[in-house]
């Protein structure tokens, strides 16, 4: 930053730095239906975040699209599926398209322990001057978390 204040002033700082923050709507949608008399289905979804993102740099221009969504079953278990998409076109005459999948579930065991386990793969596929490139990758990733 104060390499930047000496090219510029602290209130084009604070314009660029807002042109550059990216904007997140959140919305919560909930709905309740009677069963019977005694019953009643509840249901809430929560936290869906979409996520687009354009980019024009010296090199490359890039397009990515992400989402988010969180889904509580319960007080203890949530699932989180994400995808995302991108799209980078290079100034060589090179591009790249990425797509990422990913489903999470985090595990609540008490107040301070939590579980995680995750599945994800991304698919990605370059055009190079020289042909084709293709690459695919898996991942499962175990964890825990515990507060002190």
């Amino acid at each position: 930053i104060k390499e930047m204040l000496a090219s510029f002033s602290e209130d084009q700082l604070l314009d660029i730095a807002r042109d550059r923050t990216a904007q997140v709507k959140t919305f919560i949608l909930g709905m309740s239906m009677p069963l019977s008399r005694s019953y009643t289905f509840n249901a809430d979804i929560t936290s869906s975040i979409v996520g687009l993102n354009y980019s024009d740099t010296t090199h490359n221009e890039t397009l990515s699209f992400r989402w988010n969504y969180r889904i509580p079953l319960t007080q203890k278990i949530r699932l989180n599926p994400r995808v995302s998409i991108a799209e980078r076109n290079n100034d060589d005459d090179t591009s790249q398209s990425i797509l990422g999948i990913a489903f999470k579930m985090d595990y609540r065991w008490d107040r301070r322990t939590s579980f995680e386990f995750e599945l994800s793969s991304e698919s990605s596929d370059k055009t190079l001057v020289s042909g084709q490139e293709k690459n695919d990758i898996f991942y499962i990733n175990l964890g825990y978390h515990h507060n002190f």
